[in-house]
């Protein structure tokens, strides 16, 4: 029933960036996207006044709900924007607990995360997100549909984990290093910007060259395939003493 309330709804506390869904078509399309089922093992991050919770709970799953304001315990809302970002990158990086993940993001995060290259909304999140899973924009929620109304929409996001990344990486952390420091000044191009890393400006460049990058252009160009080749090159010159080995 569209515009349903919780019969206690409580007060938003603006130190947790509280803003609680009531919509409850919105709630089942949620549980939809995710494909849960009788038996599966749900982790919820944010439970606010349960109405999800509920939700899950009726498909017969098992859910952990975890929801950092005690106030709302004795009620069993959504994952707090303002600790999104960190937050996704956390999962991707414990990604293997994980069939599929399914968050609600403010949404130009959400249009960000689903971007490609060549769009200046593609970056970090973009590139370590589509790495790791198959993402797909599943809807969006207008901000009337919360109490109290935030100044902004939102947009639901899943993600399949993947058994394996779609490219190859000698080192996941290191591959990470290379993405951030990509996109950690935008206006610079890849040679200045890679600065970074901490190589000398020579091992940089061969590394681009290598990679069969154009050290001229800037992060938001390159696909998921050059950021292995360039993570690849800029590796061997980190660690000379490792296996060269060969990426596509």
């Amino acid at each position: 029933m569209a515009g349903e309330k919780s019969m206690a709804t409580p007060r938003a506390k603006k130190k947790f960036g509280q803003h609680f869904l009531n919509d409850r078509n919105i709630i089942k399309k949620i549980v939809e996207a995710a494909g849960v089922k009788q038996g599966d093992l749900v982790l919820e991050i944010g439970p606010g006044t349960g109405m999800l919770t509920r939700e899950l709970l009726d498909t017969g799953a098992r859910v952990v709900a975890v929801e950092v304001d005690r106030d709302l315990i004795a009620l069993l809302a959504n994952l707090p924007y303002y600790i999104s970002g960190p937050l996704l990158s956390k999962l991707l990086t414990e990604r293997a607990a994980f069939s599929i993940m399914v968050l609600m993001f403010q949404k130009e995060v959400a249009v960000r995360i689903a971007a490609g290259p060549g769009n200046r909304d593609y970056g970090n999140l973009s590139v370590l997100s589509q790495a790791f899973t198959d993402v797909k924009r599943e809807f969006d929620v207008p901000a009337h549909l919360f109490s109290p109304k935030p100044k902004v929409d939102s947009s639901v996001v899943s993600f399949r984990v993947l058994e394996e990344p779609k490219i190859k990486m000698d080192d996941e952390s290191y591959f990470r290093t290379v993405v951030r420091a990509a996109f950690g000044t935008r206006r610079k191009t890849l040679s200045n910007s890679l600065s970074a890393l901490g190589l000398a400006k020579a091992d940089t460049l061969a590394a681009l060259q290598e990679a069969g990058v154009d050290p001229v252009r800037r992060g938001e160009t390159l696909d998921l395939n050059e950021f292995a080749r360039l993570a690849h090159a800029l590796y061997l010159k980190a660690h000379p003493m490792k296996n060269p080995g060969t990426l596509p």
